[in-house]
């Protein structure tokens, strides 16, 4: 088993081992590690166990499973590349991303977006506190757009242009673009 271990897994195996050998008490593990296939395939395989020790504390064998956690694994990468896909999006157009939850009113932001419009970092944020900043002369119009995306099942994308009025007088124009994502229900989730 041991020998099978991904050779940049192994010193981190065996110094959890070491460390349970010379800690008495310290008798379960849930450790990630990647294994070698013969084929040489690699999978991640999730631990869990325990030692068994003698009545002198020392361990006489270990009790354990092996699951194998693959698929999470591969998932979560995928996911990371396309964060890192995403940021870089971000980052070579200058926008930031955000969050509505239309079912709890939740709206997460990210620092670049309330940068461009002006919130602060510990400032409270809101559809309300939102609507605030765009223009007057486009509020209207970016509101009735705004929900026909959430009341509208055939309308599911946001693409709209508009002005922001920032506190400090400053006005942007902003393009903001989204997608409804609804439940199975068909309820309104998220736009971001």
């Amino acid at each position: 088993w041991i020998a099978g271990v991904h050779p940049e897994d192994y010193p981190r195996l065996l110094a959890r081992l070491d460390q349970m050998h010379h800690t008495p008490g310290d008798d379960e593990w849930n450790m990630t590690t990647r294994v070698v296939r013969p084929d040489g395939t690699i999978r991640w395989l999730q631990g869990l166990g325990r030692a068994v020790r003698d009545s002198n504390r020392q361990i006489t064998r270990l009790i354990g499973i092996g699951i194998d956690i693959t698929k999470n694994k591969q998932a979560e990468e995928a996911l990371r590349e396309r964060e890192q896909r995403l940021r870089l999006a971000l980052d070579a157009s200058g926008g930031g991303s955000w969050t509505w939850d239309a079912r709890t009113g939740r709206v997460d932001w990210d620092d670049r977006c309330r940068k461009v419009y002006g919130f602060t970092t510990d400032e409270p944020l809101s559809a309300d506190s939102w609507i605030t900043r765009v223009h007057e002369e486009d509020r209207q119009r970016v509101l009735a757009a705004f929900s026909e995306v959430l009341h509208k099942k055939t309308k599911n994308s946001w693409d709209n242009t508009f002005r922001i009025a920032r506190p400090d007088g400053t006005v942007l124009w902003i393009e903001s673009l989204g997608q409804a994502d609804r439940d199975a229900d068909d309820a309104h989730g998220a736009v971001a």
